[in-house]
């Protein structure tokens, strides 16, 4: 017996009530779904990049708690069976819908399919986390 927490259908509803209430609280703010998208996708494009400098230059006590929150994210991507970003960015511009992992997969000569932007998403976390692993190491243990 499955505990309903863990069924796959559950998850992905999940997902969906997420997306739709944030969905409706930014639709209320009457900016367009280009702007509102726009906007999603900028926050979900440099939070990594501006996470590494983060990373590197701010006080070790902060960090660790940035680095919480990043794996709590991690966790959700997982839980939920994909990014809730990502579906928010879907609905709000449906045609010619670009992912942000689509640089990548288009650089490594392959097509930004639903499964290779899940294997793309996993490869390029992995490497985010070794990155920020080492650079905590080193600043950990130089104390910087």
């Amino acid at each position: 017996m499955t505990c309903i927490l863990f069924d796959n259908n559950f998850r992905k509803s999940l997902r969906n009530k997420i997306v739709d209430l944030h969905l409706y609280y930014m639709r209320r703010t009457k900016i367009p779904d280009h702007v509102l998208s726009f906007i999603i996708k900028s926050f979900h494009f440099h939070t990594p990049i501006y996470g590494m400098f983060f990373f590197i230059l701010a006080p070790l006590n902060y960090t660790y708690i940035f680095l919480v929150n990043l794996t709590l994210c991690l966790s959700i991507f997982f839980y939920l069976k994909g990014c809730f970003l990502t579906q928010l960015e879907y609905k709000l511009v449906n045609k010619e819908f670009i992912n942000i992992i689509d640089v990548f997969i288009y650089y490594y000569g392959d097509e930004p399919t639903e499964e290779n932007r899940r294997i793309y998403t996993l490869k390029i976390a992995y490497i985010y986390f070794v990155i920020i692993f080492f650079i905590l190491l080193i600043r950990y243990k130089f104390n910087l």
